[in-house]
């Protein structure tokens, strides 16, 4: 088993905090997750995500690759409909380069109106446009001369010179929550990234079970590793951990409301309180229960 820290930076700071400090306790976090034995570091996209200050990840990991030697450097998740594949492909080469090699492309399909419609993009061609722009990274990282004429992306005969240091490719992993999404991750024989708090880990077991069935029936290998994210909240007492968990999820969540997406916690089994709510979404109390739940 390895372990990655998450940097969810825009959710621990209030609007008008200079990013710049931001970006300089991230090196304090990744510098400390170093030490600490963490295998990886990733970072997640939001485009004018008010009240959120997110950094673009692919730079911002970019910049703290230099402190996270030795371990492996990711986008989770990279909101693939929203950019040109072509400049995907030669930004995640180039972090391939500086990694020596780590580099990990996470991409997802995006649900925010304001996103798609700042880049002028029909929220309705997200999933032709996601996979389809993983067709043509994959062929600008690995064909010596390619050409590409899709539905939404084009490409001219070329040769293409923004090769990876991983070969044939960087890992590529795919976010998806709801069975529909999970199946098509399958079929197109992707690495599933299991995200729990969309449901809970006894509803991803099945899940699991369905995304492996569906991968043999096309053919496809079950992945070298399965990534799940997990959020966890840890302080040295559990009544603490948890009191203070609560207040940290009512404002992400509170977030997500005002962007239009229903809270797993707010929904329409609301009246549970937040211990029941939470389950076995997330891993709260001490480290001696984060040893025990992992």
């Amino acid at each position: 088993m390895q372990f990655a820290l998450m940097l969810t930076l825009s959710e621990r700071y209030k609007p008008g905090t200079n990013m710049a400090r931001s970006l300089r306790d991230a090196v304090h976090l990744v510098t400390l997750a170093r030490e600490y034995g963490f295998d990886g570091v990733m970072s997640g996209e939001h485009i004018l995500a008010h009240p959120h200050q997110r950094p673009a990840p692919i730079p911002a990991l970019s910049y703290l690759s230099a402190v996270a030697e030795g371990m492996h450097v990711g986008t989770s998740v990279l909101l693939l409909p929203l950019h040109p594949p072509v400049q995907v492909a030669e930004d995640l080469a180039a972090l391939d380069a500086m990694t020596n090699g780590r580099a990990i492309l996470g991409v997802g399909m995006g649900y925010r109106e304001e996103e798609f419609g700042a880049f002028g993009i029909n929220p309705k061609e997200r999933v032709g446009r996601m996979y389809e722009g993983l067709e043509v990274i994959k062929q600008l990282w690995t064909q010596e001369e390619m050409e590409f004429n899709g539905k939404y992306y084009r490409v001219p005969r070329v040769k293409p010179t923004a090769k990876t240091v991983q070969r044939p490719h960087p890992p590529i992993w795919v976010g998806a929550g709801v069975d529909a999404a999970v199946q098509r991750v399958a079929q197109h024989g992707y690495t599933w990234l299991v995200h729990p708090p969309r449901v809970g880990l006894t509803e991803i077991a099945a899940q699991l079970a369905m995304y492996r069935d569906i991968l043999k029936q096309h053919g496809h290998a079950l992945p070298a590793i399965q990534p799940m994210r997990l959020d966890a909240y840890l302080a040295e007492n559990g009544d603490a951990a948890w009191k203070q968990a609560e207040a940290l999820f009512d404002w992400h969540y509170g977030v997500l409301r005002e962007w239009g997406v229903e809270s797993e916690h707010k929904a329409a089994d609301a009246p549970r309180s937040f211990r029941e709510m939470a389950g076995d979404r997330y891993v709260i109390g001490t480290s001696d229960d984060a040893i025990r739940a992992f």
